[in-house]
């Protein structure tokens, strides 16, 4: 029996909070790499910190809970392959296209769309501010890509794309001609899609 499988062991014996501390600690690379498998670096921060909250306490009493020694398997996979699940659920929320909001979000209030929902107002309030979460992931995938360009090529497709330059302020600003600045802008364009 490895050393985390008998931590868990011992836990669930003695309920000693301070193995709850050393198992969270052992725990916390794959939780990164987990979090890393499912691009959660790239989502806003609020919801990574979310979901590794979630991954040191809720899910892990869920699976302290139902993990059984007997069966043979090491707590470690146990562990991993209900966090994996669990974080590729969590994604594919983000990502389901076309989908009713009763079915992303779960079943609504059937009678009212006036009904308050707590502080928030209203369902017609609530739907009405709703951004699209997809969008600001796009965004983060973008921006993060933007980075890895040259300065040269973050300014060129900020200046045609984001800061909406004339072309002829582009060609004076980059010393470019009308030939090169098509090339210019397919060439990164190109180096875009490969990093995003």
């Amino acid at each position: 029996m490895d050393k985390l499988t008998q931590m868990v062991v011992d836990y669930k014996e003695s309920k000693d909070e301070s193995i709850i501390k050393d198992i969270q600690r052992i725990l916390s690379p794959i939780i990164h790499r987990i979090t890393n498998k499912w691009k959660f670096d790239s989502f806003p921060t609020l919801i990574k910190s979310n979901l590794i909250e979630e991954a040191n306490t809720i899910i892990l009493a869920a699976a302290i809970e139902l993990y059984d020694v007997t069966k043979g398997s090491k707590f470690t996979s146990f562990y991993a392959t209900r966090l994996n699940f669990l974080f590729r659920a969590e994604y594919m929320k983000y990502f389901q296209k076309g989908k009713p909001i009763t079915k992303r979000y779960g079943r609504l209030h059937e009678y009212s769309i006036h009904h308050k929902y707590g502080e928030d107002g209203t369902l017609e309030d609530i739907i009405k501010e709703d951004k699209d979460i997809r969008d600001e992931i796009q965004n983060n995938f973008l921006y993060d890509a933007l980075k890895l360009l040259s300065p040269t090529e973050q300014g060129l497709i900020e200046s045609l794309y984001l800061n909406k330059t004339s072309k002829k302020a582009v060609i004076l600003n980059f010393d470019l001609t009308y030939q090169t600045i098509g090339k210019a802008e397919d060439r990164i364009l190109k180096k875009l899609r490969r990093l995003v």
